[in-house]
């Protein structure tokens, strides 16, 4: 279901200054990386951003990007066309809808806020991990099952084969009422195995309908392919390294499958990887960039609908804009210094997609031009365990007023170091975000 013609989606950003639509690596590795020690391998990472293909139909409008992270629920739409004030289309994207009342609800720690006229008014929990669990990570998956609702992906860590930890997923899927855990995937933990880099909903890689998600530890990568019973292994997305990390969830081709990038730090190319009827399994072509520092992020700054790739290189972050060949290696528009992107959504009146970016310590958001996004940002309020680099962000409409929202929820490194502990709301209007917020409950 639809609000407004508008569709949330979810970015989630790692330890370290690391991003992604979560990607947590060994602090000690992520350390080195960012040293140059790592062989020139090392920071990056994915924000999911703009959906791909969608679970159940088209969706009219749709916010810019975003990220939670995979399939929308209630038909995570193909190239989306309208929406509000007869916006031009937009790259589609992923919603996070668990109980498909048409308000975008977001994940902190192991529960679940509810959207609703008045910002999140209520909780549920989510199914905990059985007994030798040593840690588990939340994901908004997009819809799994085809059902019309948004699904979680649990990954369970366990070290009692290894300790380097061996992750395994499992379906959660949303309800009217609560949810219900579907049955883990054994098939994928012997794979990912170690540190976990990338993770995160990848919209539909195949065309069939269901959504997808993408994960990536530093000894392998799965993508998990939805269906009527829940999860089955499928082909990853090409790396170019074993610790590269993977931006999905976005359509750069603007062909109706979902599409994959992937980078690693100090690499002069983005290798890209294309949805089919057979998923990621055609051979992957790369793109040539500036040597980056990570940061790579899929999402839409041009308000077109084809997903772009915003990174992060010594000369400030670039965007690079899809096309129907694919990515274009010439900058949309760079903003200097430290700059790294989020994520993007229509926050305001306008027809332009807004960029929410870091910059040093601060949180910004830059309103979309016809150009691209403004090189002059706007400081949000962050939570009071606000650290840069380690905090997941939500984008979608919350309150159903027709403008999305943005949640920043912190990641708190003293607690699991995956899930968010504590979230503030900026409310999307006429005018653009709230930058003060309120917390989300």
């Amino acid at each position: 279901m639809e609000k407004g013609g508008r569709w949330g989606a979810l970015a989630l950003v790692c330890v370290g200054g690391l991003w992604g639509t979560a990607c947590r690596g060994d602090l000690a590795d992520e350390l080195r990386d960012l040293l140059g020690q790592h062989d020139g391998q090392g920071t990056g990472g994915a924000s999911c951003a703009t959906g791909g293909r969608g679970a159940g139909g088209a969706a009219t409008g749709g916010a810019a990007t975003g990220g939670s992270s995979g399939g929308a629920s209630g038909g995570m739409g193909g190239s989306a066309t309208g929406g509000m004030g007869g916006q031009q289309a937009a790259a589609p994207q992923t919603r996070a809808d668990f109980n498909h009342d048409g308000f975008n609800d977001f994940l902190l720690g192991g529960r679940a806020l509810l959207g609703a006229p008045n910002g999140y008014s209520m909780t549920w929990a989510l199914p905990a991990p059985g007994p030798g669990t040593t840690a588990a990570i939340y994901l908004v998956a997009g819809d799994l099952n085809r059902d019309g609702f948004t699904d979680v992906v649990r990954l369970d860590e366990s070290t009692s084969q290894t300790p380097m930890g061996l992750w395994t997923p499992t379906p959660i899927f949303g309800g009217a009422s609560g949810f219900t855990a579907g049955t883990a995937n054994t098939d994928a933990t012997n794979t990912l195995a170690g540190s976990m880099y990338s993770y995160g909903p990848a919209g539909d890689v195949n065309g069939d309908g269901y959504a997808d998600v993408v994960v990536k530890t530093r000894s392998g990568a799965v993508t998990l392919l939805g269906g009527p019973q829940g999860i089955t292994v499928g082909t990853p997305p090409a790396t170019q390294t074993s610790q590269a990390y993977d931006a999905m969830d976005g359509d750069i081709n603007g062909d109706g499958y979902s599409d994959a990038v992937s980078n690693s730090n100090g690499e002069q190319a983005i290798e890209q990887s294309f949805g089919s009827p057979t998923g990621f399994g055609a051979a992957p072509t790369s793109v040539p960039a500036q040597p980056q520092l990570g940061s790579l992020v899929m999402l839409d700054a041009n308000s077109d609908r084809f997903s772009d790739v915003a990174f992060t290189t010594s000369d400030g972050l670039q965007f690079f804009t899809g096309s129907s060949s694919g990515l274009l290696p010439a900058a949309l528009l760079s903003l200097p210094g430290s700059a790294r992107a989020v994520g993007s959504a229509r926050f305001n009146s306008d027809s332009n997609a807004d960029v929410i970016v870091t910059v040093a310590n601060a949180l910004e958001v830059h309103d979309g031009t016809s150009g691209g996004p403004a090189t002059a940002g706007v400081p949000l309020a962050t939570p009071s365990q606000w650290r840069a680099g380690t905090f997941l962000g939500s984008f979608g409409d919350v309150n159903g007023d027709g403008f999305d929202d943005f949640t920043v929820g912190v990641i708190d490194s003293s607690t699991d170091g995956y899930n968010p502990v504590s979230a503030v709301l900026h409310l999307g209007g006429p005018n653009g975000l709230d930058p003060t917020g309120t917390p989300a409950m």
